[in-house]
């Protein structure tokens, strides 16, 4: 298979460098050649490519572009994986196996939602388009085999958790985004009670999480708030510090990647800010049992990879010797 990835995540990278090249690889996108398919979502950033005539060179022509964003210091970061292995490597991500917070729902939806927009809008070739139905289908697979992989402590309840040590349970919250996340958080902060849930979105009508949705105008009023949740993917500072106003504001968590809250807030006596790869090591540590179904299932990941693999390439064989 004439396939490869070209990635960071929050293995390879500290996140202030993975948020760079983030934000690189998606200034770049229109520069990249049409045979990728990029894949960006709060704790990855990664280019799956194909190439007939040499995956070495075209590799060689999606460094290009970043290392004019980003200069030096970034490609030690990198990984790269080919064939086989990038076929695995997707179903484990698909699968939430190579997720910060390990069995996570909603990657499959981002990854699936990254296919489907590439795919509209550019001429990808068969073996991309195998890629990632075949991955999204593995994935899903796996996923159903191993339910118990997620682990002791979801990003919800790790947010749950540091909103209690500051607020012990209740106060007034702000989410900025109308994301899943955020949908997935205010659904359970709504089971705990004790918080006043306000969002806010530039269409506050299409809000479907629990509390109420206003618009963006509501950011300036940010400071009156117990804390603050932000997980969008807006570019841009959107919480920053004012002299024209006191802060009552206890805790900021920044989901968003790349960051919404400026981390020059963190430096106020009053306030803790968290941004998401803090927030996921506050989960409880996973069991030895969950340990091992966790390798158990990446194993499985690994072996349905091979015979998809082998699948490919025996319809290839045959393709070829018909033509």
């Amino acid at each position: 298979m004439h396939i490869g990835v070209l990635g960071v995540n929050f293995r390879s990278a500290p996140f202030s460098l993975r948020e760079r090249i983030t934000m690189a690889c998606s200034s770049a996108e229109s520069l990249l050649p049409p045979q990728h398919v990029l894949v960006l979502t709060c704790n990855r950033a990664e280019i799956y490519f194909s190439s007939p005539d040499g995956l070495g060179e075209l590799h060689a022509t999606l460094l290009a572009p970043l290392r004019r964003l980003l200069g030096e210091g970034f490609e030690h970061a990198l990984y790269s994986l080919f064939a086989e292995d990038c076929l695995a490597h997707l179903v484990q991500v698909v699968a939430g196996l190579d997720s910060l917070v390990v069995g996570e729902s909603q990657i499959r939806r981002q990854v699936k939602e990254a296919y489907e927009k590439a795919a509209s809008r550019r001429n990808l070739p068969a073996v991309l388009h195998f890629l990632f139905q075949k991955a999204l289908k593995l994935g899903k697979g796996v996923r159903s085999q191993f339910p118990d992989i997620r682990g002791d402590l979801s990003m919800e309840g790790s947010v749950s958790l540091l909103l209690k040590s500051h607020l012990e349970d209740r106060g007034s919250l702000l989410l900025v985004g109308n994301s899943e996340m955020n949908r997935l958080i205010s659904y359970h902060l709504a089971r705990k009670g004790g918080y006043e849930i306000t969002l806010v979105t530039r269409e506050p009508s299409s809000w479907s999480g629990a509390g109420r949705a206003l618009s963006r105008g509501e950011l300036s009023r940010w400071h009156h708030y117990d804390a603050v949740i932000a997980a969008t993917r807006d570019q841009g500072y959107l919480i920053t510090e004012s002299a024209s106003h006191p802060i009552t504001t206890r805790l900021l968590i920044d989901l968003s990647v790349p960051r919404v809250i400026d981390p020059q807030l963190k430096m106020l006596p009053t306030l803790s800010l968290y941004h998401i790869e803090e927030v996921a090591h506050l989960r409880q540590a996973v069991s030895e049992e969950a340990h091992r179904r966790l390798e158990e299932a990446k194993a499985g990941a690994r072996l349905a990879a091979c015979r998809y693999e082998q699948l490919w390439q025996t319809r290839h064989l045959r393709l070829s010797a018909s033509s």
